[in-house]
């Protein structure tokens, strides 16, 4: 830094957060396929995704596979001062 110059100023705020599921959105399942890397289609039932994979077992004879749930979550602020304490007024 050359003379005359200033540094930066950064204010650096420190948040907790809390990661919930979406409770209207659907657990999905997915199957695919580690022998020729086919998936399946996303579905809301584990059953479902199950049979889906079988039926590939049944048409191509592949047997490995993978089954993935993924359910979405979102993250809330739990705490909006950081823990900070109250400003002055």
């Amino acid at each position: 830094m050359s003379t005359g110059e200033r540094a930066a100023r950064a204010r650096f705020r420190y948040a907790e957060w809390a990661l919930e599921p979406v409770t209207d959105a659907p657990v999905t399942y997915t199957s695919r396929c580690h022998t020729c890397g086919e998936p399946c289609a996303e579905r809301t039932d584990a059953d479902t995704a199950e049979r889906a994979a079988l039926k590939h077992v049944g048409r191509t004879h592949h047997a490995d596979f993978e089954l993935s749930a993924s359910r979405p979550y979102r993250a809330r602020l739990t705490d909006p001062t950081g823990g900070a304490p109250p400003r002055s007024p």
